[in-house]
């Protein structure tokens, strides 16, 4: 857990023991992941930085430096390499973790981004902002792939289904939109295939359309 006090702090989930305190923000901490195999913690602030820590220890491995204002979303990729964030600067920044480098920047929210997320495969990201839009990036060339537009407040929080067909969003304007995922026509084909109900045609209907095949005369 993180909060205003500059602080990160590891709990014991069975006991509610505070296990170690984690310091070297300089400001509110505004979010905290842990990478998928557990070892590794980043956090992110208002001091525009991000930290990664050695989760057994408590101590700091290294800083990711780069946004221009503060960080207020960060996520690791599912294998593990490379982390995103999402800033008040508009952009979000895809990272390596293993060097702290930053690997490219994304462009295209017009106010701070709120929120971050890989998608299940690692292959598109999310994003919500102030803007009330959402965006999916690409990851391999940081282009913008799809927006969707509905809110009509900022987006606060942007999430991927765990079969990465879905986005659900949380906005200030009270609500929760779940929007279908498809990048490609061949996609969204695919799901109507499987997925759209059509009735029988009737005898008469059949008939009509010269539909195969006929009904018995």
């Amino acid at each position: 857990s993180v909060g205003d006090d500059m602080v990160c702090r590891r709990w014991n989930v069975e006991t509610g023991e505070q296990v170690n305190r984690l310091f070297g923000h300089t400001f509110h901490i505004t979010g905290v992941k842990y990478s998928p195999d557990g070892t590794q913690i980043i956090s992110c602030g208002f001091d525009n930085i991000l930290i990664l820590w050695d989760a057994a220890t408590g101590k700091e491995i290294r800083r990711f430096e780069g946004h221009t204002d503060w960080i207020q979303s960060v996520a690791f990729s599912p294998d593990g390499k490379t982390v995103l964030s999402g800033s008040a600067d508009n952009t979000l920044i895809l990272w390596d973790v293993a060097s702290g480098k930053r690997i490219r920047q994304f462009e295209g929210h017009i106010a701070q981004v709120y929120s971050v997320a890989f998608s299940p495969d690692g292959r598109y990201a999310v994003s919500g902002s102030a803007d009330s839009s959402i965006i999916v990036w690409d990851i391999a060339s940081g282009m913008e792939l799809r927006r969707y537009t509905g809110h009509s407040d900022s987006v606060r929080s942007v999430a991927f289904s765990p079969d990465g067909q879905f986005i659900l969003s949380g906005s200030d304007d009270t609500t929760m939109r779940l929007w279908r995922l498809s990048l490609s026509l061949d996609e969204l084909i695919n799901w109507v295939k499987a997925n759209r109900y059509i009735r029988d045609l009737t005898c008469a209907e059949r008939e009509l359309y010269d539909a195969e095949p006929l009904c018995p005369t």
